[in-house]
């Protein structure tokens, strides 16, 4: 597991992975309590075997390393949103740069044939697809 770690290391799930692994690890290292002369503890560990010390520790390690890849993730998600709500415009100005474009060429070339302003336009609509495309999701295979 850590071999594959080091190759994905910009996942969220490796920072997760690794403080889980290192805390289970150290509880896990770590020599068993002596009872002294109270009571056994229940179950009684058997001897050699490693024991688990806290899984409520191993649970508050995975919650701040949890927290810590959360704050990773929410850094640039103003940038997303950005770029999220401009794509229409981006579309929109190149619907218009098309369209501007096909004026020119019935300007030079003085007529409207589908040859003059076929590639504009097409250009256009492109233009205006790829700004729409981030804003439509695809319907699920349900329906109402």
């Amino acid at each position: 597991m850590q071999a594959v770690c080091r190759s994905l290391g910009d996942s969220p799930l490796v920072g997760l992975f690794q403080t889980g692994y290192a805390e289970l690890t150290a509880q896990l290292r770590q020599a068993a309590p002596d009872v002294g002369n109270g009571p056994a503890p229940n179950p009684r560990p058997v001897s050699g075997r490693p024991t688990l010390k806290s899984l409520a520790a191993v649970d508050r390690a995975l919650l701040r390393a949890s927290a810590v890849e959360v704050n990773k993730l929410e850094k640039h998600i103003s940038f997303l949103a950005t770029v999220a709500s401009m794509a229409p415009f981006v579309g929109l100005f190149g619907t218009v740069w098309g369209i501007m474009s096909a004026f020119e060429q019935i300007g030079v070339t003085g007529s409207t044939n589908l040859q003059a302003v076929g590639t504009p336009i097409a250009e256009a609509l492109v233009a205006t697809a790829a700004g729409l495309a981030p804003r439509f999701q695809p319907c699920s295979s349900t329906t109402i």
